[in-house]
């Protein structure tokens, strides 16, 4: 596996779990970042949006109804981070995140590669491009 590239839309929770305050707690609450996998990145990700739309659904004294945390989810999470564990992402338009971070396996171990700065990712709306996509058959 030596040389092995991986794209990661995340920061890399088995170098990286110290320097993020919300990272740290998923790994602290996992028994450190040896215990971390993608699923439970996901999954953590997934909750801290959760909570962020519904702290923005109850604010001002607001109801929290399942309209109420679809209408934040579908207007109002338009820079959604996750306490900077992933780029900045448009959740309400479905639009994709121009954020990665490039991970190696070197000497068995995986590394961040670029950007090189640990806890940053390369967010260049460049880094999107759209794919025709012809399905008809021959």
């Amino acid at each position: 596996m030596n040389g092995t590239y991986q794209i990661l839309n995340t920061l890399p929770f088995y170098s990286e779990s110290k320097s993020n305050p919300a990272l740290s707690s998923l790994a602290q609450a996992l028994g450190g970042a040896n215990k971390m996998d993608s699923n439970a990145m996901s999954s953590y990700v997934e909750a801290l949006l959760f909570e962020n739309a519904v702290e923005k659904a109850v604010a001002n004294g607001g109801t929290l109804t399942r309209a109420s945390l679809f209408k934040v989810l579908n207007t109002d999470e338009t820079s959604f981070n996750a306490d900077g564990i992933v780029g900045q992402t448009d959740v309400s338009t479905h639009a994709p995140s121009p954020c990665f971070v490039l991970a190696q396996v070197v000497n068995d171990k995986w590394k961040r590669v670029y950007p090189t700065k640990a806890g940053t990712f390369d967010c260049n709306k460049k880094n999107l491009v759209t794919l025709k996509f012809n399905g008809a058959s021959s």
